[in-house]
């Protein structure tokens, strides 16, 4: 049987939804590696400079939601939970500030007007 190393058990989870299309139909269409790239520099960038480094999933998904007809949009999702054994001296507060900061870069990087994303019960909404 296996032993338990982390003392504190509490779920941390955060998800990113990230457009893949810049505007609305007919702009320019991202692709998952850019988005694990861009998510790659900004983890590495983050573990050397000391602060929280949030590993998760990337997975490519469909928006599907209504307007005047139906609407669907390509999107990555970004996802994972606050590591227990290393972000452990990471309160929320700081967490929530490093997902404004990655989501603050994919904006900038993928051209995109707003950004939802979420940490544990809670939906954020960045607009530029």
């Amino acid at each position: 049987m296996p032993k338990i190393i982390n003392l504190n058990k509490v779920k941390r989870s955060f998800q990113i939804t990230i457009g893949l299309r810049e505007g609305y139909k007919n702009g320019k269409l991202h692709t998952i590696k850019e988005v694990e790239k861009i998510i790659g520099k900004w983890l590495l960038e983050q573990k050397f400079a000391n602060k929280p480094y949030l590993a998760g999933t990337i997975t490519r998904s469909t928006v599907v939601y209504a307007h005047k007809t139906v609407i669907t949009e390509p999107v990555a999702i970004y996802d994972g939970n606050v590591n227990p054994l290393y972000m452990q001296n990471f309160n929320d507060k700081k967490i929530v500030e490093s997902l404004t900061e990655i989501v603050e870069i994919l904006m900038k990087k993928l051209n995109q007007t707003r950004i939802y994303f979420s940490y544990l019960d809670q939906i954020y909404i960045a607009e530029k």
